[in-house]
């Protein structure tokens, strides 16, 4: 007893309807129905997108991006084909896991690799996924040089692609070659960079210092992520799940007391701010509270801060100056990253856009990108009782309008009118 289920995703490039999804892909299945020399042994019923061969063996098609409608399909045998899988929403593959939970369930997933993230993507790095590569190259009519089979690429085709978009262009890699491309056409940071960034083996300078960059969640799937650096060298992350703000607080300043106190920069968004807050009230801290949805510092390239830091943070990873370790969820993050050229300057793919693509959120990168962007935000703060820090800075403050000599904005420490004036 079984079936068969060829799910697809809506992809408007290749299919724009339902009607094309009909004639192009079921078009073939019925016409190689037809030519089944076995067909006549079976009383089937070949209809437009569907073949019954008994009550329980038949094959069905679905386009669609609604996963209930994948709702339902349960037998001991299950083949579950997924066309065009770079592109299909991950709302649909988790409806597909609900229909191979069986035992004898299989899932096979064909499209082109254009996508540096999601299920299709993780399967080519999953040990339980037999995974097959083929590039037009192999095509016979590729390397025959001529039409031995109807409807397939051609020569001509492959080399005119190859001057048109040239060997290194993603699109090449991905459509031609059926190699995930090293990197995606809007992807921040090439994979091959993350990679190389991680084999790197970089031995920090004793002149460089600990930076620390502190991405605060609360509770539910998102993590609170710690990350310490040295120079270019990551030396530590540290993840939290499912901390109240003074826990984080805590946390956050064992981890600033393990490497001596270094300047830290928080993301003050939403709960970092009440870490924050705390964290400048305790002895020895230095901390920066980091805004990323401000204005950049260089307005006319960048949309806000958060595109400008994410910028600084990718050009380590384009120059080769970067170690970081092999940490999944790191590696992961950093190449889901997208951005885009807008009229207000470059601008990183939201969270929310993101959460839309079937990710989470960014927590570990978004730590990265703290501790080495160059934050010049809201506020700094060293111990309350540092009398003589604190006099240096108001009277910097005060007779630079607020603007420090490295061109950081400032923000007064409390009291600062006080001590001055």
């Amino acid at each position: 007893m079984g079936c068969r289920v060829d799910v697809r995703g809506r992809v408007e490039r290749t299919f724009p309807s339902v009607r094309s999804y009909e004639d192009v892909l079921w078009r073939e299945i019925r016409q190689l129905w037809a030519k089944c020399r076995w067909a006549d042994m079976f009383n089937a019923n070949m209809l437009t997108t569907r073949l019954e061969l008994s009550e329980k063996w038949y094959a069905t098609g679905v386009s669609t991006d609604e996963p209930d409608k994948l709702q339902g399909v349960h037998a001991p045998h299950v083949l579950v084909i997924v066309d065009e899988a770079a592109g299909v929403e991950e709302g649909i593959f988790e409806a597909v896991e609900g229909i191979i939970s069986s035992d004898g369930a299989k899932l096979l997933l064909i499209g082109n690799p254009t996508n540096l993230s999601g299920t299709f993507y993780n399967s080519f790095r999953d040990p339980s996924f037999a995974t097959v590569h083929i590039s037009a190259t192999d095509v016979p009519n590729v390397k025959q040089g001529k039409n031995i089979i109807p409807g397939l690429v051609s020569r001509e085709w492959v080399n005119d692609m190859k001057r048109q978009w040239g060997e290194d262009n993603p699109i090449y890699q991905a459509r031609v070659l059926g190699e995930f491309p090293e990197q995606g056409t809007d992807t921040l940071i090439p994979l091959n960079k993350i990679e190389a960034a991680i084999r790197r083996v970089v031995t920090p300078d004793a002149s460089d210092t600990v930076v620390i960059g502190a991405d605060v969640a609360r509770y539910g799937t998102d993590k609170t992520v710690f990350i310490a650096r040295k120079g270019n060298v990551v030396l530590e992350i540290q993840k939290h799940s499912s901390k109240d703000t003074m826990e984080t607080v805590g946390l956050l300043y064992e981890f600033m007391k393990k490497y001596e106190f270094p300047l830290s920069y928080i993301d003050e968004i939403g709960v970092g701010a009440g870490v924050y807050d705390r964290l400048r009230e305790k002895e020895r801290v230095r901390v920066e509270g980091v805004n990323v949805g401000m204005a950049s510092k260089d307005s006319e390239r960048f949309r806000n801060k958060r595109a400008e830091l994410y910028w600084t943070l990718r050009e380590k990873f384009m120059d080769d100056a970067i170690s970081i370790p092999g940490e999944v969820e790191l590696m992961s993050q950093l190449a889901r990253m997208k951005y885009k050229f807008t009229s207000n300057g470059i601008q990183i793919e939201s969270k929310d856009e993101m959460r839309k693509r079937g990710l989470s959120s960014p927590d570990v990168a978004d730590a990265l990108m703290l501790a080495f962007g160059q934050a010049y935000t809201s506020s700094f703060s060293s111990s309350s009782s540092d009398r003589a820090y604190w006099d240096d800075y108001a009277r910097e403050y005060a007779r630079n309008d607020g603007i420090s000599r490295s061109g950081r904005i400032m923000a007064p420490p409390p009291g600062w009118m006080n001590e001055v004036f």
